[in-house]
């Protein structure tokens, strides 16, 4: 099944595990199926690529490419 969607890179956030734990007992945060590698290649290049992501977070995206 095809989704349109969008990602909106100067809205991230890094979120540590005590503010997931406090998301998710306020039932403002679930888990999902993760995405397929070659997504999360487009959203890595995405970020990087976009001027309205914020450097700290293209430093992270940079760490952590996936080949």
């Amino acid at each position: 099944m095809l989704r349109k969607s969008t990602v909106d890179y100067q809205l991230g956030r890094l979120l540590t595990p005590a503010i997931i734990e406090i998301m998710d007992k306020r039932g403002c945060y679930s888990l999902l199926e993760p995405v397929s590698r070659d997504l999360l290649k487009r959203i890595q290049q995405g970020a990087l690529d976009s001027i309205f992501t914020p450097q700290k977070f293209q430093k992270l995206v940079r760490k952590s490419l996936i080949s």
